[in-house]
């Protein structure tokens, strides 16, 4: 907690003003967004933010007001300062892509756990691991795992050419556009040959889900999100694919919306067998990832 200097002091009275405006706008917890707006715009970090009593330049001021604003407006906080944290690293972001969430961490947790236990002895002859990314967005899923495993090479796949944009810059940034090629159609349609891992995480919501959503995704792009009438628009394609592009062995990891998990089980079911997929729950007990092995 802070001191009672610390709260009565430039920078104090800077974050209790704006986490009472972000208060007042609904904007959910409003002291942690504070916080990260003014360090941000301040070019500070937490610590200063309570130990530096001194005057705040007006230039700094008239900063932190401009992005004040546009959080009030809604606008995503990763957004305004152009970056987002995806398993302990930086990307990348603004509207051209979805911003990463938690829950996506998972599908970079199963695979690493699946290529422990399987690819032990492939490893060690120097096969290379091969991974698809489809729906790649910022490029959060390949590159996450090129990072984490040297031997990857993996191909990325989108529809949108503004997202491959954001993607290549965030490859660069983390020094992996050697072994993260990206590519830019639908699905599956640019891919050659087989790939140990599939990941996804395409658009999952249902059109009618949308507008009954938190405001801040009316700023994420629509194509990223909206996954038609039944929400498996472009999940139920990819998985009915899946069969001519997964190795064996081989994982599929598909990122789903609760509402649909069960028929996209259903159909994976119907394009692999009954023990070749699963549905796993996040962090919060709701079911989030679609897992398929081929045997």
């Amino acid at each position: 907690m802070p001191s009672q200097r610390a709260a009565r002091s430039p920078l104090g009275e800077l974050f209790r003003s704006a986490r009472e405006r972000l208060r007042e706008a609904g904007v959910p917890d409003p002291a942690l967004e504070a916080e990260a707006l003014i360090c941000h715009a301040l070019g500070i970090d937490p610590v200063q933010l309570w130990t530096n009593d001194g005057p705040v330049p007006a230039s700094r001021r008239r900063r932190l007001e401009a992005q004040l604003l546009r959080r009030l407006r809604r606008e995503p906080l990763p957004y305004i300062r152009g970056w987002a944290e995806f398993f302990g690293r930086r990307f990348d972001v603004d509207q051209r892509v979805l911003i990463p969430r938690p829950e996506t961490e998972h599908l970079v947790e199963i695979a690493l756990e699946w290529e422990r236990a399987t690819f032990s002895k492939v490893q060690e002859s120097g096969h290379p691991f091969r991974v698809a990314d489809i729906g790649t967005g910022s490029g959060i899923l390949a590159i996450t795992l090129a990072l984490e495993l040297p031997r990857v090479q993996a191909r990325a796949v989108d529809i949108s050419r503004e997202a491959l944009y954001v993607a290549r810059k965030n490859a660069r940034r983390h020094s992996v556009t050697q072994r993260v090629k990206f590519h830019h159609g639908n699905l599956t349609g640019p891919l050659r040959g087989r790939f140990e891992v599939v990941l996804a995480n395409l658009p999952y919501i249902k059109t009618a889900r949308l507008s009954r959503l938190e405001p801040e995704l009316s700023n994420e792009p629509r194509l990223a999100l909206d996954g038609g009438g039944d929400g498996l628009e472009q999940v139920r394609p990819l998985i009915q694919s899946l069969p001519g592009y997964l190795a064996v062995p081989g994982l599929a990891l598909l990122e789903i919306d609760p509402p649909i998990a069960r028929r996209a089980l259903a159909i994976a079911i119907a394009a692999f067998g009954a023990g070749a997929a699963r549905v796993e729950s996040d962090l919060s007990g709701l079911a989030r990832v679609l897992v398929i092995e081929s045997q």
